[in-house]
């Protein structure tokens, strides 16, 4: 599927759509999520300001939740890419057409409202770790 990109001011590809913001796994990303503070969190709070002046109506998932889900995915895409850059070593490629399923699920990050998410709950339960502020 083709995306048109949009950026942060930090340089992070996304799309708004209705319920749903969807994060780029790129370079960019996954260095901005590396900085001091809270990163994930920042981002999360500048994409539902973003979902909110375009749609008129607040972002139905929590900060702490989205940034979770950013957080996560992003983190086991680099872990699957390193992955498959090691498969080439093991007998066999059961492991790299496994890598490479896990890592196209990681590449776009979806996170929508729990009304079409059903992955939703497993970062809001998760949130706790990101706090809020």
């Amino acid at each position: 599927m083709a995306y048109n990109w949009k950026k942060t001011a930090g340089g992070i590809n996304y799309i708004l759509g209705e319920r749903v913001v969807r994060v780029e796994t790129t370079p960019e990303l996954v260095e901005a999520l590396r900085a001091a503070g809270h990163p994930a969190l920042d981002l999360a709070e500048e994409l539902r300001a973003l979902y909110a002046a375009q749609f008129g109506r607040p972002l139905d998932i929590t900060a702490a939740s989205l940034a979770c889900e950013i957080d996560l995915h992003a983190r086991l895409n680099v872990f699957f890419r390193r992955g498959l850059k090691r498969s080439g070593r093991l007998p066999g490629k059961p492991l790299a057409g496994f890598l490479g399923k896990m890592m196209a699920h990681t590449d776009v990050i979806d996170c929508g409202e729990r009304a079409i998410d059903n992955n939703r709950f497993v970062f809001d339960m998760l949130a706790f770790l990101y706090g809020g502020r």
